[in-house]
């Protein structure tokens, strides 16, 4: 289809901005797409997954249908069928005794690095331009500045650039957009199992995730994060999330952090005892505090620039909503812009309507994070959480 309509720049190539490009460029809009990383081939060694459930439906609407065929190849379990994976576990942890399977909501696991590489197919990312100022033009219209002195106009800009947002800074100021810490603190690793036989029966017992509720307060989550080479089972690479209510010890190495999640696993019950026992020693443990904010509407800009995906509305992990959030955004944005185009609404009537809804949902799903994250954090109150309630299923 041909460019029409509304000229878009997206600021973020990240999963939600790539995928508001593809459908974008699907429905014949034109736009841009900038990203502060200084080219593609920039290595992050930090690698995890996304699970993405209530929205693959919504997936399939916004990713053009070659990519959506494709997707499966950027799962992290290639061999993950329905009929075993749509349950997910949660344990004691200290015991061993079963708490609840929770329903999967058709959960898919997929690898945030291939994801991204997927969604980036026949787009033109403008790398290493990172914004310093949007300029609102008199009646309509907006420019986008960035650091190494360029500068791009368009009829509305659009920030998917993360929980850290340039463009949520420029719309708030950088005191109020600023994420807000949770107390939760959290280490991960990635890390292969020396035991090929261990690694198997860990790939099997887990088909989405295991999950480990403690009395000690401390989460723990176990998945599959790729197979290398399918046959070798000690090639597959897990992760796990450990995670607190309370402040980390900033001068831990990993070394340290790991001897402190080891000291508390040896007290747990089997898997989750040799889970992280079997660790490798010279594994990386990241730390994280974790952050949330809460979506509130701006200074009314007539609609010239809105948020979506973690920049609007950035939240704690542990029901898996982010990622799910991120499409519907992409969805909205992209229906919004349809019905603009064919009913010759004003760019400022469709992005305030996005905008009211995105903020809405956005504001509900945010502060359902964080009192999740706090109750699975308490023992005595866990089983009140929205997640062990609900599991990981839409409230809209």
């Amino acid at each position: 289809m041909a460019p029409q309509g509304f000229n878009v720049l997206i600021v973020g190539a990240g999963i939600t901005g790539l995928l508001l490009a593809q459908t974008l460029k699907a429905i014949g809009i034109r736009f841009r797409i900038f990203e502060s990383e200084v080219s593609a081939v920039r290595y992050r060694p930090r690698e995890w997954a996304v699970a993405i459930h209530w929205a693959l439906p919504m997936l399939r609407e916004v990713l053009p249908q070659d990519l959506w065929h494709r997707l499966k190849d950027t799962q992290t379990d290639p061999l993950q069928l329905a009929s075993n994976s749509d349950y997910i576990s949660v344990y004691n942890s200290g015991t061993g005794k079963l708490l609840k399977k929770l329903p999967g909501v058709g959960m898919r696991r997929f690898s945030r690095r291939k994801l991204r590489a997927l969604c980036s197919e026949g787009i033109a990312i403008e790398y290493n331009k990172t914004l310093t100022e949007i300029v609102y033009q008199n009646e309509r219209g907006v420019t986008a500045k960035f650091g190494d002195g360029t500068e791009c106009s368009g009829d509305i800009l659009i920030g998917c650039d993360g929980a850290h947002s340039k463009v949520r800074n420029l719309l708030f100021g950088e005191a109020s957009a600023k994420p807000v810490s949770s107390g939760v603190s959290q280490f991960s690793a990635s890390f292969s199992f020396s035991s090929a036989a261990f690694a198997d029966y860990m790939r099997r017992g887990i088909p989405l995730s295991s999950v480990g509720l403690n009395p000690s307060g401390v989460y723990l989550l176990i998945y599959l994060l790729e197979t290398p080479e399918p046959a070798s089972p000690e090639t597959w690479i897990f992760q796990i999330n450990w995670s607190w209510l309370g402040p980390h010890d900033p001068s831990l190495d990993d070394a340290g952090r790991l001897a402190k999640i080891k000291s508390m696993a040896d007290t747990f019950s089997e898997p989750f005892r040799s889970i992280c026992l079997g660790i490798p020693g010279d594994t990386r443990i990241y730390a994280d505090s974790l952050h949330y904010w809460v979506p509130r509407l701006w200074t009314p800009n007539r609609g010239r620039v809105t948020l979506a995906g973690d920049a609007a509305h950035p939240m704690l992990q542990h029901r898996g909503q982010g990622i799910n959030n991120c499409i519907r955004d992409v969805l909205e944005l992209a229906n919004a812009m349809k019905l603009g185009q064919q009913d010759d609404l004003g760019l400022m009537d469709v992005i305030s309507s996005y905008d009211r809804e995105m903020i809405s949902r956005g504001e509900v799903e945010v502060q359902s994070s964080v009192k999740d994250a706090l109750l699975l954090h308490t023992w005595h109150k866990a089983m009140e959480s929205p997640f062990m309630k609900m599991s990981v299923g839409p409230r809209f």
